[in-house]
């Protein structure tokens, strides 16, 4: 088994974001997040594609299949009403995802079907959308900063 801790940090004000971990760095303007309040569920979309072309492509490689590209359609549904604050027994989050992945290989269908069944075992957003993973949520309050 080979377990790896994957950890991001952030530093947040009313307008401002700042993500950061040895991989990524990313500023989101919160005023401008405003405007699109859905804009976050984009971001894990995007995450999500982003992972699903990896891993496609290194699947690819390991079974000697030329993949030049993939292009990746993804549709997320929200309810928008739990969000919104009021009291439904619906989820908050995504009520369906839907990928179409079109990649420009001269592959035969079947290997195109083991490739796919491969990347829906091996993309790890793929498996925790899927399925519950345990988050263990902390609120600590920083006593040395003077709160107004």
């Amino acid at each position: 088994m080979s377990l790896e801790q994957i950890s991001l940090l952030s530093f947040t004000n009313q307008s401002q974001l700042n993500i950061k971990s040895n991989e990524l760095q990313l500023t989101i303007n919160q005023k401008e997040m405003k405007k699109n309040s859905y804009a976050h569920l984009e971001y894990l979309l995007a995450g999500f594609a982003a992972c699903i072309n990896a891993v496609g492509h290194q699947i690819a490689d390991e079974l000697d299949m030329e993949l030049k590209s993939i292009q990746i359609e993804i549709k997320g549904t929200i309810n928008t009403a739990k969000t919104e604050g009021f009291n439904v027994q619906n989820r908050c989050g995504f009520e369906s995802i839907n990928l179409v992945l079109k990649p420009v290989t001269n592959a035969d269908l079947t290997t195109l079907k083991f490739w796919m069944d491969e990347i829906k075992e091996r993309c790890p957003i793929y498996d925790n959308l899927l399925n519950a993973t345990p988050i263990n949520l902390v609120v600590t309050k920083d006593f040395r900063t003077k709160a107004a």
